[in-house]
């Protein structure tokens, strides 16, 4: 993940040692978001 945010653009990133289990591991803080819907469901929806 570092590596391609890197080629975005973005220079203040680095590789986490262990990845994202290991910042799970450590406690440390992560967002939860909502998912984007499905095309299927929206297409459902707009049908009915």
């Amino acid at each position: 993940m570092a590596r391609l945010l890197h080629t975005k653009g973005y220079s203040e990133v680095w590789p986490l040692l262990g990845g994202f289990d290991a910042w799970l591991a450590l406690g440390y803080p992560v967002e939860q978001y909502a998912a984007r819907p499905q095309l299927a469901s929206i297409a459902a929806a707009s049908a009915s």
